[in-house]
């Protein structure tokens, strides 16, 4: 929850700028409810200004509540950076 405000404005910031943006996750081992809007709200904004917007290594405890936000069907969630490329 501390967090998210400043994740929220790194995010945005890069997507105003017209990057596509890959998140890796690998490092957060929790994620609350303030922190799945701030993905929502990525991956929205992403998608207006037609960029791409996903996700890479959550933990299984992160991936836990993206599952229960349904966000697995929204997201493009990948298990690493080398799955990328391969």
């Amino acid at each position: 929850m501390s967090s998210a405000p400043d994740a929220r404005e790194q995010i945005l910031q890069c997507l105003d700028e017209g990057q596509d943006l890959l998140l890796d996750l690998s490092a957060v081992r929790y994620i609350d409810s303030s922190g799945v809007a701030v993905l929502v709200e990525g991956h929205l904004t992403a998608r207006k200004k037609e960029l791409y917007f996903g996700l890479v290594a959550p933990s299984r405890a992160v991936m836990n509540v993206l599952k229960l936000a349904h966000m697995e069907e929204i997201l493009p969630i990948h298990a690493s950076i080398e799955s990328l490329t391969s």
